[in-house]
């Protein structure tokens, strides 16, 4: 790997800002990645490094995805929760398709 994107993926890694095919994440706190995606249910599984709530809105962005929304549902192991914690494998329902790799970022609302 090259000096360069050693350099920039320790930056994305701070969670200061991160810069993904071109597209700056605006500052957006990143909370997770697509670990799978169940394409007839809209589904997709996230591994967490950020704490997640329902009414949570977040920002999914890859390769070919690039969109926000509110998080509505979350299940662990089936089972609706209201919060997942960090190194938890969680199933989101989605409005558009991810992929697996895609990056999930928190939205931070100012009031």
């Amino acid at each position: 790997m090259s000096k360069w994107v050693e350099e920039l993926w320790g930056f994305c890694r701070r969670k200061e800002a991160c810069v993904l095919n071109n597209r700056v994440t605006n500052n957006e706190p990143c909370v997770g990645e697509v670990i799978h995606y169940y394409n007839r249910i809209g589904v997709a599984v996230l591994d967490l490094c950020e704490p997640v709530h329902v009414g949570d809105m977040v920002h999914i962005m890859g390769f070919s995805s690039d969109f926000r929304q509110q998080v509505n549902s979350l299940q662990i192991d089936l089972e609706p929760v209201d919060m997942a914690l960090p190194h938890q494998d969680v199933a989101m329902k989605v409005d558009e398709r991810v992929r697996r790799g895609d990056k999930v970022f928190k939205i931070e609302i100012m009031a």
